[in-house]
């Protein structure tokens, strides 16, 4: 079984190299605006998804409140850098402590929660967020949105162009995707794990 899982690594990172190289290269030969636009969605989406398969795809169980964190950890970074100028650096860690402190709020409450139930709670808690995030003006300007949020800089470099704001999301896309990666190894092993003399999968929906 472990020789089966290392040639799936290898062919995952071998996979994930020659997407890195396409995606590289990729704003080099397209210089529409929107197209990378379009290319900078697809990575948000796509570390969102590295994340809910950490806990779908490995874990079985099913969650339907990712759209919630997400939104917590983008209106915490937008309100703290438009509205009191926090660097953006810090604002990235703030969003990542802030969401994680909801997360803890609620998974505390749902650790003996598993299946349906488990999705039920977290679709409940996405709608919570979402109506707050709709109806509490003051803060996030309801449907409108945070308009006006600083450019972000990097090291002093002020990332203004759609090119530069792509290779900062091709960065975040590799690195949640080598420790995505790193997760996988350990929930394989784990999932796989020898019990009472024989190597069978743990099935979290028992």
């Amino acid at each position: 079984m472990n020789s089966i899982y290392q040639a799936l690594a290898k062919r995952q990172r071998l996979t994930q190299l020659v997407l890195l190289a396409a995606a590289a290269v990729f704003p080099l030969l397209v210089s529409n605006p929107y197209a990378i636009r379009l290319a900078i969605l697809s990575g948000i989406f796509i570390i969102l998804s590295l994340s809910l398969n950490l806990l779908t795809g490995f874990s079985g169980q099913i969650s339907l409140g990712h759209i919630a964190f997400y939104g917590i950890g983008a209106y915490t970074a937008a309100i703290l850098s438009k509205n009191l100028g926090v660097n953006f650096l810090i604002c990235m860690l703030a969003a990542v402590v802030v969401t994680a402190l909801f997360g803890l709020l609620l998974g505390l409450p749902a650790l003996k929660l598993g299946g349906y139930y488990l999705a039920i709670v977290t679709l409940g808690f996405s709608e919570i967020v979402r109506l707050v995030e709709i109806n509490w003006m003051d803060l996030t300007n309801g449907p409108l949105g945070i308009n006006g949020i600083p450019k972000p800089a990097l090291f002093g470099v002020k990332l203004s162009s759609p090119r530069a704001y792509y290779y900062m999301c091709l960065l975040l896309v590799a690195l949640t995707s080598s420790s995505s990666g790193i997760s996988w190894n350990r929930a394989s092993a784990m999932r796989w794990a020898p019990s009472a003399g024989t190597k069978t999968p743990q099935n979290s929906w028992a």
